[in-house]
C-alpha cells in the first residue's frame, strides 16, 4: 500500500496514471494504470494496477525509420525523459536507487540539443499545448523538429518530440538544383544571342514608328514615314499612316462630345454621392460602420458565402428581464430597452466591436469579424467590463423613470467559426455559424447579475492581463467534459479597468421564511415542487435549508434556475413568482445559496423588510 501507484489511486478516487516510478524488480522505468475500489459505502476495498514498463517503448522507437538519422522521444513536461529511439540511457541507477535523466542532459547530442532548442523556445514545458514545428542550427547543420502533446481523460500528459537533420531528405534535391541551375543559364545564353540578332533586323523600322507616335501625341496629326518595305513592317507603316488622318477628324469631334458628357457625370457624381450617403446612414442603424464599409466599397461584398475564422464572441443578457417585463406596458419595455440597447452599442463600438444581433435584451457581438486585429480577445474582455460599468447610469436612469434597476451577465469564448454572408438572394445577413456560438451562450446562461464567464480558450489568449476573481466546473448539455470557467474581475495593459467587489452581507433570519421552489430548464418547468426555508438573506442572495422531506432529495446543481413562492401569510401574494439561480457556493449539507434573478416591487420591499428585522 506504499508504493506509488496504490497511493496514486487512493489520492484521486478514480482511473487515473500514476507518476513515473522504478519498478521494484527491475529498477527500470515503469507507470501502472490504477482503479480504486470502493464498496457501497464508499470505503475502500482496493487498487487495481496493471503495469506498463517503458523498455517496450524504447524497443518500439529504436525500430522506427525516421529519415536516415531523426531520433524521437517521449518527456514529461517536468523535462524528464520517459523513452527514446536511442540506445542511450533514460534512467541510470546508483546503489539501489534509480534516478531519471532529463532529455536537456541526454547522452544523446540529438536529443540533448533539441530539449535545450525547446527550453529556450518556451522558457516553461507546459506552455506547448498543440503540435508545433521549429527548425535549428547543429554546428552549421539544419535540424527540423516537431513537438506535439500526448494527453487522455486519465491524466496522461506527455510530450512527443521528433527531430531530423536537414541533410536526410535534402541531398538528392540540391543535387538536381545545381544540374536546373546550369540547364538555365545555358538556356539564357543561347536566347539572348538569338534574340539580340532579331532585334537589329526589327528595332530600326519600330523605332522609327515610337517616334511617329510621339508626334502624334503631342498633336502634330502630319507624319510621314521613311520605312519602304513590302513585309508586316510596311503594313504596319501604311496602316499608321491611314489611321492618323483618321483619328485628326475622329479627335475634332470627340473634343466637343467629351465637353458634354463631362458636365452630365459632373452632376450625376453629385447625385450618386448624396445617395451613398443617404444609404450609409440607414445601413449603419442595422450593421457596423465596418460590414457597411465592406458591403459598398468590396466588389464581393454582397456575395454569399463565409469564411473560416478564429474570432471572439460576446454575448449578454438582461437576467430575469423576461419576467420583469410582464409586469410592464409594452411601450415602458420598448422605452427601457433602446434605453439600453444605445448605451450598450456605444460600449461595443468604443472598442471596434461589431454587433451581429439584437434578440431582445440579448446582445451577440463579434471581435475580429469582419477585421480580424491581434488584440480581439483583449479588446473583448475590456468591452465587457464596460458594459457592466455601464449598468451604473443605465440604473440610474430607469430608476428615475420608477423602474427597478436590471442586472446583465456577460459569457465570453474564443473559437473557429465561419462568418460571412448568410440567406438568399432576395435577404442576406451578416452573420456568424459555428459550434463556439452555442457554447458562449450556454457561457453566458452560467452568469448571474453583474458577472463576467469567460472560457479556457480566452484565458490562453489574455494570459495573466486579467484579474480571476473565482474559477468553476460546470458540465454542459450536449458537452461530454465538464467547461472549466474564470470569472473576471478586471483587465490590466492598456485598458486599466475593474468592476467593483461586491461582499455579500448574510443576516440570519429572526424566523426562516417557507418557500416552495421548481427548477427550469431553458423554458420549461420542473415537474416536482419542493418546500424549503430562507435562513439566511443579504441584499441580492440568500441561503435556502431544504425541509426534511426535501432533503432526501438532491440539491439542485449549481447555476440551475429556480421558480419560487412563499409559503406564509404575510409575505405577498403566493401567485406571485419570483426567481433565482443556485450558485456554486459551498453551504451545509441541507442547504444551499441563491442569486435573486427577477423579484417584483412587491417581493423586494418584503425582502427589504425582513433584513431589517434581521439587522
Amino acid at each position: 500500500r506504499q508504493r506509488p501507484w496504490y497511493q496514486t489511486a487512493v489520492q484521486h478516487g478514480q482511473p487515473t496514471w500514476s507518476e513515473i516510478y522504478p519498478d521494484i524488480s527491475t529498477k527500470a522505468l515503469a507507470i501502472t494504470a490504477v482503479k480504486p475500489i470502493y464498496d457501497a459505502n464508499q470505503q475502500l476495498r482496493g487498487v487495481l494496477g496493471s503495469d506498463f514498463i517503458f523498455s517496450q517503448v524504447n524497443e518500439f522507437l529504436q525500430r522506427l525509420k525516421i529519415g536516415q538519422s531523426g531520433q524521437v522521444f517521449i518527456i514529461e513536461r517536468s523535462g524528464m525523459l520517459v523513452a527514446t529511439s536511442t540506445a542511450d540511457p533514460t534512467y541510470k541507477i546508483v546503489g539501489d536507487q534509480t534516478y531519471r535523466i532529463k532529455a536537456a542532459a541526454s547522452d544523446s547530442y540529438l536529443i540533448r540539443l533539441s530539449a535545450q532548442h525547446l527550453e529556450q523556445q518556451f522558457r516553461n514545458w507546459q506552455q506547448i499545448q498543440q503540435p508545433q514545428g521549429f527548425d535549428f542550427d547543429i554546428k552549421g547543420a539544419r535540424q527540423f523538429l516537431q513537438v506535439t502533446p500526448l494527453r487522455d481523460r486519465w491524466g496522461l500528459d506527455w510530450l512527443i518530440v521528433v527531430v531530423v537533420p536537414e541533410a536526410d531528405f535534402m541531398g538528392q534535391i540540391q543535387a538536381t538544383t545545381t544540374v536546373t541551375v546550369l540547364l538555365c543559364v545555358l538556356s539564357a545564353v543561347v536566347a539572348t544571342i538569338i534574340g539580340l540578332r532579331t532585334s537589329r533586323w526589327i528595332v530600326k523600322p519600330i523605332l522609327h514608328l515610337n517616334q511617329a507616335a510621339k508626334e502624334l501625341a503631342n498633336g502634330h496629326w502630319s507624319q510621314k514615314l521613311p520605312i519602304q518595305r513590302a513585309d508586316e513592317i510596311g503594313e504596319l507603316a501604311d496602316s499608321f499612316s491611314s489611321m492618323t488622318e483618321q483619328l485628326k477628324a475622329s479627335f475634332e469631334t470627340l473634343e466637343q462630345k467629351v465637353r458634354d458628357r463631362t458636365e452630365g457625370l459632373a452632376q450625376a457624381n453629385r447625385e450618386l454621392e448624396n445617395k451613398n450617403t443617404l444609404i450609409r446612414h440607414v445601413f449603419g442603424r442595422y450593421l457596423s460602420n465596418e460590414v457597411v464599409t465592406n458591403l459598398l466599397e468590396t466588389p464581393d461584398g454582397l456575395a454569399l458565402g463565409g469564411e473560416r475564422r478564429k474570432i471572439t464572441i460576446l454575448t449578454s443578457d438582461l437576467r430575469g428581464f423576461t419576467a420583469t417585463a410582464e409586469r410592464l406596458q409594452p411601450e415602458e419595455v420598448i422605452k427601457i430597452l433602446n434605453f439600453y440597447l444605445e448605451y450598450m452599442a456605444d460600449v461595443i463600438t468604443q472598442y471596434d466591436g461589431t454587433i451581429d444581433e439584437f434578440m431582445g435584451d440579448g446582445i451577440l457581438a463579434l471581435f475580429g469579424a469582419p477585421t480580424l486585429r491581434t488584440d480581439d480577445t483583449e479588446r473583448a474582455i475590456a468591452c465587457a467590463i464596460a458594459m457592466q460599468q455601464a449598468m451604473v447610469p443605465v440604473n440610474a436612469q430607469i430608476q428615475a423613470w420608477g423602474f427597478a434597476p436590471l442586472e446583465m451577465g456577460i459569457g465570453v469564448h474564443t473559437g473557429e467559426v465561419v462568418v460571412g454572408n448568410l440567406g438568399s438572394e432576395k435577404r442576406t445577413k451578416y452573420g456568424v455559424v459555428g459550434s463556439p456560438v452555442n457554447l458562449t451562450y450556454r457561457i453566458e446562461s452560467c452568469t448571474v447579475g453583474g458577472q463576467i464567464l469567460v472560457s479556457e480558450a480566452v484565458m490562453s489568449e489574455v494570459g495573466d492581463l486579467v484579474q480571476v476573481l473565482t474559477t468553476q466546473q460546470v458540465q454542459m448539455k450536449g458537452i461530454p467534459q465538464p467547461i472549466k470557467l474564470y470569472e473576471i474581475g478586471g483587465i490590466g495593459g492598456t485598458h486599466h479597468l475593474c468592476l467593483p467587489q461586491l461582499v455579500e452581507q448574510y443576516r440570519d433570519l429572526t424566523e426562516a421564511i417557507p418557500v416552495r421552489y421548481v427548477t427550469l430548464e431553458s423554458k420549461h418547468i420542473g415537474d416536482r415542487c419542493y418546500d424549503a426555508q430562507i435562513i439566511q438573506l443579504s441584499d441580492r442572495e440568500a441561503l435556502i435549508r431544504q425541509s426534511a422531506i426535501a432533503s432526501v432529495q438532491t440539491r439542485p446543481d449549481p447555476l440551475t434556475n429556480l421558480k419560487l413562492s412563499f409559503g406564509n401569510a404575510t409575505a405577498p401574494s403566493q401567485q406571485e413568482d419570483f426567481y433565482a439561480k443556485v450558485l456554486p457556493k459551498p453551504a451545509p449539507d441541507d442547504s444551499f445559496y441563491i442569486h435573486f434573478t427577477a423579484l417584483s416591487p412587491a417581493i423586494r420591499h418584503y425582502l427589504n423588510q425582513l433584513q431589517q428585522l434581521a439587522s
